[in-house]
């Protein structure tokens, strides 16, 4: 049984990291000349799905902390893509809370980047090094001392808040609930 967790744990990080970095699933239409109405461009990272344990405890760094709006939060149907994807039988009650940035874009539409999907007894799997990261910009009037204390006071792991010189910035990494690297990333106020 130990045995069959580590390895369901194990397919499911390597599942997320790759949708982490190579995600070109896209809804919306393309126009006759071949262009999705959404991006000038293809490949296009629609967005990023993270398995994580529970959507309800997630929100509290996402939303509470990071300041991300749920779109939306469903039950997922038996044996869809979530299911097909991270290698769950087709009976796992999962569900998906989709976060988005809040205002609209330029073109009137609402981006929703991160997806988290429950996968409910997930387990982080033991790491020795982290294979990827997730880097969110925070906005440059905020207090990123303040983030980093609230994200802080969760019990999460955090990496040092460093002044980095090229490009000048300030960032930090932290690890979530559910395992997955986090780099948190200030630019400076440009007048």
């Amino acid at each position: 049984m130990k045995m069959e967790k580590r390895f369901f744990n194990a397919l499911a990080g390597s599942l997320t990291l790759f949708l982490l970095s190579s995600s070109v699933f896209a809804v919306g239409h393309v126009t006759k000349d071949g262009k999705p109405n959404y991006a000038p461009f293809f490949p296009y990272v629609h967005r990023t799905n993270i398995v994580v344990a529970d959507i309800d405890r997630s929100l509290k760094i996402y939303r509470d902390i990071l300041g991300f709006k749920v779109a939306f939060k469903v039950p997922i149907r038996s044996a869809g893509i979530v299911h097909e994807t991270f290698g769950l039988d087709d009976d796992v009650k999962a569900r998906i809370a989709m976060l988005s940035m809040g205002e609209k874009d330029a073109l009137g539409r609402v981006q929703r980047p991160i997806g988290l999907s429950e996968v409910p007894g997930y387990e982080a799997p033991e790491r020795g090094i982290y294979e990827s990261a997730l880097i969110i910009e925070i906005d440059p009037k905020d207090d990123i001392k303040e983030l980093y204390d609230r994200l802080s006071a969760e019990g999460l792991e955090m990496g040092e808040l460093m002044d980095l010189p090229i490009p000048p910035r300030t960032e930090f990494p932290f690890t979530d609930y559910d395992g997955h690297r986090i780099i948190i990333m200030q630019l400076p106020l440009v007048e």
